[in-house]
């Protein structure tokens, strides 16, 4: 336990985690013309797409879990 914030050791992983799910989820969302750039073009869009979702949801799902004491588990 953190004695300056009260908050648990792996607080701030479980949000940095968070946080790099849901930028990797926003990306291909936002400008899939660059997300194709870097890792390649896609037949499926629809499945880029429907990961992206569930990356930001996920993400969200952490970073709002994050602050109780069974989030950073």
């Amino acid at each position: 336990m953190d004695a300056e914030n009260g908050q648990t050791d792996g607080a701030w992983l479980a949000r940095a985690q968070g946080a790099c799910n849901v930028l990797g989820g926003v990306w291909p969302l936002a400008h899939m013309s660059s997300f194709e750039k870097v890792f390649g073009v896609k037949i499926d869009r629809w499945l880029v797409r429907t990961v992206a979702g569930l990356l930001v949801g996920i993400g969200y799902s952490q970073i709002r879990a994050s602050g109780t004491p069974a989030g950073s588990a």
